[in-house]
């Protein structure tokens, strides 16, 4: 997780149960990724007062529609819990863009990657850290 340019946050976690669709596992980290950021709001709203909506990259569709609010025959089978994403971006305090799968920078922790593609994402983070840095 970025805030203001600058990683404040990372995980992984292996899921307490097995989801029966690629959907519902993307659509369950949005969820994990949402209680973090909601811990990491809470935390900077009191240093700061203005916040800009934290951003989910996403590169699977049917995540992404159930997201903002498209119903879809395998939204109904999600827990009631999973609906916060929802709610969230309703809010305006997240918001879930789609990304290409090949972009995705998580890819570079969670796939095994062709050195061309590591590489790209490694140069992209490195330079996005540098161009944050106030050195």
């Amino acid at each position: 997780m970025f805030c203001e340019g600058n990683l404040v946050a990372w995980g992984t976690k292996k899921h307490p149960h097995t989801d029966t669709s690629t959907a519902q596992a993307e659509y369950t980290t949005i969820h994990h990724a949402l209680r973090e950021i909601s811990f990491v709001r809470a935390f900077y709203t009191h240093i700061f007062d203005v916040m800009n909506p934290a951003i989910i990259y996403e590169d699977n569709s049917s995540a992404l529609s159930i997201a903002n609010g498209t119903e879809t025959s395998f939204s109904r089978f999600l827990l009631t819990k999973y609906f916060a994403v929802r709610q969230a971006v309703m809010a305006g305090e997240i918001e879930v863009r789609k990304v290409a799968t090949a972009n995705q920078l998580a890819n570079i922790m969670t796939k095994a990657l062709e050195k061309t593609k590591f590489l790209f994402i490694r140069d992209f983070i490195l330079e996005s850290l540098s161009l944050s840095s106030p050195v």
